[in-house]
């Protein structure tokens, strides 16, 4: 069990497309803000939601066949630097609602 304070951040990022990329930008601008500004006072940071980002992609780039390698999507380059050491994707086929 975590204790201290906490900060639960939900949210929905729509998938990438030509047409709302600015919507995209924004979405991940408060997320990023939000994170930051509950680490500089040392809080936890629990997000769920749906990000619409490549998962798989990320490990690939924070792996050891890639040092120094840094994440592109801007999420993922904030767990990167915040470092986040406990990120997982869930199987929606697994699961049971």
């Amino acid at each position: 069990m975590i204790s201290g304070y906490k900060h639960y951040i939900g949210g929905y990022i729509p998938p990438a497309n030509s047409s709302n990329r600015a919507i995209i930008a924004d979405c991940h601008s408060t997320v990023i803000s939000w994170i930051c500004s509950a680490r500089l006072f040392n809080h936890y940071v629990l997000l769920g939601g749906d990000l619409n980002v490549d998962y798989d992609h990320f490990m690939t780039q924070i792996s050891a066949n890639h040092p120094g390698s840094s994440p592109m999507n801007p999420l993922f380059k904030i767990f990167h630097e915040q470092q986040f050491d406990d990120l997982c994707e869930i199987d929606r086929d697994s699961l049971h609602l």
